[in-house]
């Protein structure tokens, strides 16, 4: 079995991942970077078009007001506090800071006007990112140039470890099995929406009324482990569905305009018991 040495292992090269992986190189960190897929990015870049702040230099200087503060006490108060509130503040947090880092290393962003109806009348706080897919390359680039490395087509397959302490992880890349020696592993592998067993586990909602747009690659592989090792794995039933829509089981790209209109008007939607 190959074997390899780093200091720190990330799993997962989404726009979370990637931000771990450079700043821990950025810190003088070895670090490799494990992304299932065949290419980087994840939903970050692949779905999103930027992402939110609140306090940023941008809002600032279009004279927006709208602080830290007010964004968490409006968020807990929308999810009535079902969200990890302790998270949610440390990401707002630091949500001004994260775009002045992304932009240092190559990836800027602009204040947009935000794109939903609904929120026309808010506080500007969406930041869109200019450039994207070259930006995401560039922050590859520099994370390469710190002597940061990418493996693609590789996933965790388990974490050994040795009086407490974590002394290597067990990998597939490439059909292959590998090992890497390390002492530290930071979990960015975006949920588990394509593990069908794992969404009838921790959601309400019965799965044959859902239709996913997110990637059927993340499929839980990081929460398994973390759960063996008895790790801390509490707010899985938490749930996002952003939008609503009507699809086809039988034909994926039947459309109709005049029924998906319907889905975005403001009405009272019942469920088949009414």
């Amino acid at each position: 079995m190959k074997q390899l040495k780093t200091d720190i292992v990330v799993v997962g090269a989404g726009a979370s991942g990637i931000g771990a992986a450079l700043s821990a190189a950025e810190n003088n960190a070895r670090v490799i970077l494990l992304e299932k897929g065949n290419k980087f990015g994840g939903a970050g870049m692949f779905g999103a078009q930027g992402l939110f702040a609140a306090g940023s230099r941008l809002q600032k200087a279009s004279h927006i007001n709208y602080s830290p503060k007010d964004a968490y006490v409006e968020m807990v108060n929308y999810t009535h506090y079902r969200s990890n509130t302790r998270l949610t503040k440390a990401i707002i947090d630091k949500s001004a800071d994260t775009i002045d880092w992304l932009a240092k290393n190559g990836l800027q962003t602009e204040l947009v006007n935000n794109t939903q109806e609904v929120h026309q009348n808010h506080p500007r706080v969406y930041h869109q990112y200019i450039d994207k897919f070259n930006g995401f390359q560039r922050l590859m680039n520099h994370f390469a140039s710190l002597g940061g490395q990418l493996l693609t087509d590789a996933s965790i397959n388990s974490i050994d470890y040795v009086d407490g302490n974590i002394m290597h992880v067990t990998i597939t890349h490439n059909d292959a099995k590998q090992q890497i020696d390390c002492s530290k592993v930071i979990f960015a592998d975006g949920g588990f929406v394509g593990n069908h067993k794992m969404v009838d586990s921790y959601l309400t909602i019965d799965r044959d009324y859902l239709y996913s747009m997110g990637e059927r690659k993340a499929t839980g592989d990081g929460i398994q482990i973390l759960a063996q090792l008895n790790a801390d794995t509490s707010g899985l039933g938490v749930f996002e569905n952003h939008a609503a829509s009507v699809v086809s089981k039988t034909d994926p790209k039947w459309h109709n305009d005049t029924i998906f209109t319907l889905t975005n008007l403001p009405f009272l939607w019942l469920n088949r018991r009414g």
